[in-house]
């Protein structure tokens, strides 16, 4: 685990206390580990169904201008499958990354008895978030900068922060 400059000058003692003991909760509930489960799993799964699919196209090609009924609708399902398990598997991600926060989040208030310098942690870094000027061009920005590439305002992790800070 490593901490940052930044984030050695902008929080206190406790709550870097706080934020390390929150990533300490994400090392022992696994979740780098089950993170990357899942993501394995989301390839693996669309990897199959593609090669189904191509193998089923190549298979059941047009012969003598009549149709197989069966071929094309084993060809419907495989591509619903392609467009439907993206979103099952973003909607899983979205779903797990929260939980695991909010076990995090229990196991540092455990660890330090104390919520409100997590709150004020998570305040100071979201305050940071949004104040940062990305355009000079430092290769440490552009690399947050790519992190928040969707972000059109109101991302994944504000409700996250509004709800932990509530």
């Amino acid at each position: 685990m490593g901490v940052t400059r930044g984030l050695l000058n902008q929080l206190n003692r406790q709550e870097i206390q706080a934020v390390l003991a929150h990533e300490t909760g994400h090392i022992i509930h696994g979740d780098t580990r089950l993170t990357l489960y899942v993501g394995i799993l989301a390839n693996v799964i669309l990897t199959v169904t593609n090669i189904f699919g191509s193998r089923l196209y190549i298979a059941s090609g047009n012969r003598g201008g009549k149709s197989n009924d069966a071929a094309s609708k084993a060809r419907l399902i495989l591509i619903v499958l392609n467009v439907v398990l993206p979103i099952i598997t973003q909607v899983l991600y979205f779903y797990l990354s929260r939980t695991r926060e909010y076990m995090a989040d229990a196991v540092a208030v455990d660890l330090t008895q104390d919520n409100q310098s997590m709150i004020n942690a998570l305040k100071k870094i979201a305050a940071q978030h949004e104040t940062e000027n990305f355009e000079d061009g430092s290769t440490g920005r552009a690399y947050r900068k790519a992190a928040f590439i969707f972000n059109k305002g109101d991302s994944l992790f504000q409700p996250i922060l509004r709800l932990k800070i509530e």
